[in-house]
């Protein structure tokens, strides 16, 4: 084990990403130095996004060079990295994963037999006849057989939002009506279905707030209901992502290993720094153990929330870190 410094650090910051340390792939003003103040005064720290569609490690890389700062894997906390312990569950089984980027990739280094709604698209091209036209290399196609009775999709797992509406929209409606059958008009059930954000909008570099997973569930819920004739089953809807409290638990954990490689022992106070009163303020809040949450004005929120009223309230990330190394 590593020696214990003794300049170790009363505090540990968990960061969101979007709207606290970046807007798009431009950092925010404040956000190197914050860092770079965190990491000079030996202060674990790990990253909590509802963010997704790349592994961890895609990630740590791109903070790492949009911040300056080192970052490892393990410090990264992503809005489906709940779901990795999930795929030994469904063993070789196919399931629908739904998002952007590099979703099928994601999923698969998890461990699942993922599909993704625009391959189930290419080999049913008259299964989304709203879809706009596709540009580039088409997505491979499933292997045979997927989709049918006799091997259906197990689940749907919506890793980030969805690459595209229309598509991801029809194809999921087609999974959970068919039972996983994807020509299948009716069933008892639907398969299990899982959200990795809970989030409506988030922070880009656009002046207001963009839609989120939220949006494409509520899309697929009123559907759902619509052609099923029955809402979803909602013991057969999971969420994770913050405000739930796996990602807090991975973090903790994420912290936990930082300051071991640090040599430093584990802050009591870990200062959780977001834009989004309902997810980061109200998942940290939720946590507990430690847990203070900040909420910085340069993303999401404008204001403190009355409903998720934080315990401090930051111009930016600079700000917020300067308040917890001094104490509070």
């Amino acid at each position: 084990m590593a020696p214990r410094r003794a300049s170790a650090s009363a505090v540990a910051f968990v960061f969101d990403i979007d709207g606290v340390l970046l807007h798009s792939k431009s950092p925010l003003p404040t956000a190197r130095a914050a860092l770079a103040a965190a990491t000079a005064a030996h202060a674990p720290v790990a990253f909590l996004t509802n963010g997704g569609g790349v592994t961890e490690s895609a990630k740590a890389r791109e903070l790492e060079e949009l911040l300056g700062s080192p970052v490892a894997e393990n410090q990264v906390i992503l809005a489906h990295t709940p779901f990795r312990s999930l795929a030994p569950s469904f063993a070789a089984r196919p399931v629908l994963a739904v998002g952007r980027r590099e979703t099928v990739a994601v999923a698969s280094g998890y461990g699942f037999n993922a599909v993704s709604p625009a391959s189930v698209a290419a080999a049913h091209p008259h299964a989304t006849p709203l879809a706009p036209a596709r540009s580039g290399a088409p997505p491979p196609l499933p292997p045979p057989g997927v989709g049918t009775s006799a091997n259906p999709f197990a689940a749907i797992f919506c890793f980030a939002d969805p690459a595209c509406m229309s598509t991801d929209l029809q194809i999921a409606i087609d999974v959970l009506v068919g039972g996983g059958d994807l020509h299948a008009r009716r069933s008892r059930t639907h398969p299990p279905l899982f959200f990795s954000n809970p989030d409506l909008l988030w922070a880009n570099a656009h002046p207001t707030p963009r839609l989120g997973q939220a949006a494409f569930r509520a899309a697929l819920e009123a559907v759902y209901e619509r052609v099923a004739g029955r809402p979803l089953d909602a013991d057969r809807v999971t969420t994770v992502g913050k405000p739930t409290r796996a990602p807090y638990d991975l973090a903790r954990s994420a912290l936990a290993s930082h300051a071991s490689r640090l040599g430093v022992p584990m802050p009591a106070r870990i200062v959780a720094v977001g834009d989004n009163p309902y997810a980061d303020v109200a998942g940290a809040r939720a946590a507990g153990g430690g847990f203070e949450p900040v909420l910085v004005l340069t993303g999401v929120a404008e204001r403190d929330s009355t409903v998720h009223p934080a315990d401090r309230v930051c111009a930016d990330v600079g700000e917020a870190v300067a308040w917890g190394l001094a104490g509070g």
